[in-house]
């Protein structure tokens, strides 16, 4: 997990011998207390110390270690999120319309220079919990588990504008949930945050709405017809419309945003799901399936709106047998170059790590120039830019052709494609 060349955690704060879930307990407590009273200056060491030295359980307790830099400091938003005027009341089929802007921290000054997105999280009232106690006294913990909205906005002069209908699937009982806010500037230089707390409870007298959501859902992307070959990753596309806006509540029983695989494997798709930017009625779920095997497959999908109208639509599909990594197209350009070359590669193993390796040689074979990089979890198209300032190609300003090997490899299978073409070159 710390040592993945994929990239994965900064550190772990972790065990080094058998530990019981009593001293588990008290130790995740403790750190984020300790997260929750940090500041800018707070470095991974003092976190460390402050969690062991607030959950001291005898010798248990020297059974956790940090694998991690002590003297890094966590990322913290440069600016913090406000409301900037009380908010509605959260209940059921209600309309709400929340409004926050972006404000330099410790102050009360607007940041009206600050234009860019806000990605926004409306959570339902904490939902409590308590532990199996298996090796040691049960312990209650409570959690932000149900999401009522999930989307992005745009932030104009350091002030946003969030609306959006509440599920009908929520807990009617009055309490505080919770809106997670993230913004992040236009020319991605500064960002700002928020945990902002909200009144959430109750039901509006609202018309009767009995009209189904609609959408569209294909794999991999919009060219998909019913039936067709896909590879052994597809990933599943949802386009999504309804007036009252899709239902990412887990709060109703057989009620959750769904996807059955051959009527045996059902994937909940709630937490895929994010509204369109400044549009609550429009959303998009996007789901990776990983290494199925060969064969013929259903898809049943099932989506419900905050009325909780349903709609069904099915898919089928076939998972051919690996034939290996595929380039189904590539290019090099511009095509006569000067000093830069850049390139786009599409093939057949989107989410996959794949190595690429452009060579440039002289008609007489010689290599001029090599680019190699490793791309992990890929997407279905990879692009970049291959500088040429410093390499030997200027050594014969007179050579105006070049060939051009492109060559991907699975680290996977260590299967392996290429193609190959001409170049020019503007002396």
């Amino acid at each position: 997990m710390v040592l993945s060349p994929r990239g994965a955690a900064i550190g772990a704060l972790t065990t080094t011998r058998p530990v019981f879930s009593s001293t588990n307990f008290s130790l995740n407590k403790a750190f984020y207390e300790a997260l929750a009273a940090g500041d800018t200056a707070t470095r991974l060491g003092d976190l460390m110390k402050s969690t062991k030295n607030h959950s001291l359980s005898g010798s248990l307790n020297r059974n956790f270690a940090l694998l991690g830099d002590p003297s890094m400091k966590l990322a913290q938003a440069e600016y913090e999120v406000k409301w900037t005027s009380k908010p509605d009341t959260l209940s059921a089929l209600k309309k709400v319309t929340l409004r926050g802007a972006v404000y330099t921290q410790g102050t009360t000054q607007v940041t009206e220079t600050f234009n860019g997105t806000a990605s926004i999280t409306v959570y339902d009232k904490p939902v409590r919990f308590r532990t199996n106690g298996d090796g040691g006294a049960a312990a209650e913990y409570s959690e932000l588990k149900n999401k009522l909205y999930d989307g992005q906005v745009t932030v104009q002069q350091g002030r946003f504008t969030v609306s959006f209908v509440v599920p009908r699937n929520m807990d009617y009982r009055p309490g505080a949930g919770r809106v997670s806010v993230y913004a992040i500037r236009s020319d991605s230089l500064a960002d700002a945050a928020g945990q902002l707390s909200i009144q959430v409870g109750g039901a509006a007298a609202n018309p009767a709405d009995q009209t189904p959501p609609q959408f569209r859902a294909y794999l991999n992307d919009s060219t998909f017809q019913d039936g067709q070959t896909v590879p052994a990753n597809p990933v599943l596309w949802i386009n999504t419309f309804d007036a009252s806006g899709i239902s990412i509540s887990s709060a109703g029983l057989g009620q959750d945003l769904t996807a059955v695989l051959n009527d045996t494997a059902t994937y909940i798709l709630n937490d895929y799901f994010q509204a369109q930017p400044d549009d609550y009625q429009r959303g998009t779920i996007r789901f990776p399936f990983r290494n199925l095997p060969a064969g013929s497959y259903t898809l049943r999908i099932k989506i419900w709106d905050n009325y909780t109208n349903s709609t069904e639509q099915t898919l089928r599909f076939i998972v051919a047998g690996e034939s290996g990594v595929q380039l189904t197209s590539s290019s090099l350009f511009p095509n006569p170059f000067k000093e830069r070359l850049s390139f786009s590669i599409a093939h057949n193993r989107p989410e996959e790590d794949l190595e690429v390796t452009i060579r440039l040689f002289s008609m007489s074979g010689q290599l001029i120039h090599s680019f190699n990089h490793l791309y992990y979890a890929s997407e279905p198209i990879l692009t970049g830019t291959i500088e040429l300032n410093g390499s030997s190609l200027f050594i014969d300003p007179k050579i105006a052709l070049y060939l051009y090997d492109i060559q991907i490899r699975s680290i996977k299978d260590q299967s392996v494609a290429r193609q190959a073409g001409k170049l020019l070159r503007v002396p």
